[in-house]
């Protein structure tokens, strides 16, 4: 209970991508300036979105955030219930949808404990969401539980056999750990990377700590995902993600996104088609397509 209390202190206070934009929060124009952000930077998502079978089924999103995805599944003709455990990202998903004045609820709870009903949903979607919760084993039984026979799940969880695992926060940001311990190696940890000032000093501080420790340690992934804050992150390949999700098959597998900033100094002047290619081979995301057996 104390990890995942963690987990909902730091995305209720971090709702995810909210930094992105300038405008003020819960307005009409933060929703709309996030959504442009949003799929300008990872456009894939509506193309994947756009082959989810939605119309006039029962979806929920778990981890719903923003709710940008949200918006999209509700305007696919989805019978809409956003999930997020954070009541910041209840209530944003919420007024997003109101504000564009479509029909959606949401509610406020945890994954692993469901106030649904046995086999009362059709479709789950969750971007970048279970791999951050403790129980993750009893989450997906949640979710096989809830879910009809013959549904169907859009789950994206972070790729272990990636770019950013192996290579950025397996080399690269342990190597430039060190660099921060150098006079002005924050700030040109920063420059060279794109990484907030902030969460460097952060790194920083626990390194003149912990020394190897930390760079080593089993936090270090949970670090080097979503903030130097973050509590939890896992990482899956396809084989220990059919393993995960036990109870389910037909699986289909896609991998997408290369996030510039895990490519030092090169990402900024990948071209889009370059960008795309190494998205599909070795992208920080899979996406995992699956059925609920019977």
């Amino acid at each position: 209970m104390t990890l995942l209390n963690e987990v909902l202190d730091f995305w209720n206070a971090n709702p995810c991508g909210a930094n992105a934009v300038g405008s003020p929060m819960m307005t009409p124009q933060f929703f709309a300036e996030y959504e442009q952000h949003r799929y300008k930077t990872e456009p894939y998502i509506l193309d994947l979105l756009a082959n989810d079978d939605v119309a006039g089924k029962r979806v929920i999103e778990v981890g719903c955030g923003i709710g940008t995805d949200g918006v999209q599944l509700v305007k696919k003709g989805a019978r809409y219930l956003g999930i997020d455990l954070t009541p910041m990202g209840a209530l944003l998903t919420r007024r997003n949808i109101l504000t564009r004045g479509l029909s959606g609820a949401t509610l406020n709870t945890s994954v692993e404990a469901l106030p649904l009903a046995d086999n009362s949903v059709d479709f789950v979607y969750s971007h970048g969401v279970i791999h951050h919760t403790p129980d993750i084993d009893r989450a997906v039984a949640e979710l096989h539980r809830v879910l009809v026979p013959g549904g169907r799940i859009h789950l994206m969880v972070y790729n272990k056999n990636s770019f950013n695992y192996w290579i950025s926060i397996g080399i690269l940001r342990r190597l430039g750990a060190l660099l921060l311990l150098l006079p002005g190696g924050v700030r040109f940890a920063s420059w060279l990377s794109s990484e907030p000032v902030e969460n460097l000093g952060i790194h920083r501080e626990r390194f003149r700590s912990q020394g190897l420790r930390y760079i080593f340690g089993k936090d270090w992934l949970n670090r080097n995902t979503d903030g130097a804050m973050s509590p939890l992150a896992r990482v899956y390949s396809r084989k220990t993600a059919k393993t995960l999700l036990r109870g389910f098959t037909e699986f289909r597998f896609e991998v997408a996104n290369i996030n510039k900033r895990h490519l030092p100094l090169i990402g900024r002047f990948l071209p889009r088609r370059v960008e795309d290619w190494l998205g599909r081979h070795f992208g920080w995301h899979l996406h995992i397509h699956a059925v609920r057996s019977a």
